[in-house]
């Protein structure tokens, strides 16, 4: 990067795209999440009549509510953006039988599907601040899945 205009500019457009791609993840997480408040719980069980243009609003409402304590989140974050990572990837693998058994299994409900999610980040989530299995930080994750 030091020795030519040519690695400094290399390294400005990389930077760029590492930066556009986790903001655009992070947008269409926020506007996932928004929907389906929306749409499936507000939309659904609250107002059941609502016009499209009282459910875009609660919407942007929803997102804004998600936005606040996100950016607050991290402005005051003082771990690494692996540390960050980390921790949602163990977020993310608590997923997996959800939609493996979701697939597969005909019986399952709903309830039990964010019944074992919430208790698998329970488990990831107490173990890692915890700090029960030590340096190691691997087995953290298996205990949450299984």
């Amino acid at each position: 990067m030091q020795s030519s205009d040519l690695g400094y500019w290399l390294v400005v457009i990389i930077f760029s795209a590492i930066i556009a791609a986790v903001m655009s993840t992070a947008d269409s997480a926020m506007l996932s999440v928004s929907s389906m408040v929306t749409q499936d719980l507000y939309g659904q069980y609250i107002r059941p009549g609502a016009d499209q243009s009282h459910l875009t609003k609660v919407g942007r409402g929803i997102t804004w509510a998600l936005m606040v304590p996100i950016v607050w989140t991290a402005i005051w974050y003082e771990g690494t953006l692996i540390q960050l990572l980390t921790l949602k990837f163990d977020l993310l693998i608590q997923c997996v039988p959800a939609f493996y058994l979701g697939v597969h299994c005909r019986s399952l409900t709903g309830r039990t599907v964010i019944a074992g999610i919430c208790l698998g980040l329970a488990i990831t989530f107490g173990l890692t601040f915890s700090d029960w299995f030590g340096a190691s930080r691997s087995y953290e994750k298996v205990w949450g899945l299984l």
